[in-house]
């Protein structure tokens, strides 16, 4: 196979990847902050109906179309509030907390936010050279409590 031919089968292949992944990370933290809604409604006793999640969805660029349609799906107002709140934030999880730190992804931040525990999490960490601080704070984000 000749040079030029390697060289135009690496680019196809690496234009491929481009426009498989962006659409996927494009779309996570849109996706993360309209679920952090429809998570609140559901631990509230809400069923996710359409209407929730297009309000959920809604949150993301407009708190006045989230409340109108939650309001609309028969979301009391408080709750209302809470989850278009939810839909308009940046979902922050522990990886991205402790990289906004200065603590760089590496094995052990990564098992520690994936761990199972929250004192599985905190152990992990403190093996990577986090602050007991920010140890507690990335383990809540992480989802152990």
């Amino acid at each position: 196979m000749s040079l030029s031919l390697k060289r135009t089968l690496y680019a196809l292949l690496a234009v491929a990847a481009v426009a498989l992944a962006l659409p996927l990370l494009s779309a996570s933290p849109a996706q993360a902050a309209a679920a952090e809604c429809e998570s609140y409604l559901a631990d509230r006793g809400y069923e996710i109906s359409a209407g929730v999640r297009d309000g959920c969805e809604a949150g993301e660029t407009s708190f006045s179309q989230c409340q109108s349609h939650l309001g609309a799906a028969g979301v009391a107002q408080f709750d209302q509030r809470h989850a278009c709140n939810d839909a308009s934030q940046p979902t922050v999880t522990c990886e991205s907390y402790l990289s906004d730190n200065g603590y760089p992804a590496g094995e052990l931040i990564v098992r520690g936010c994936g761990s199972p525990s929250f004192s599985e999490c905190l152990d992990y960490l403190d093996r990577a050279g986090v602050s007991a601080f920010h140890q507690r704070h990335a383990c809540n984000y992480a989802g152990q409590r």
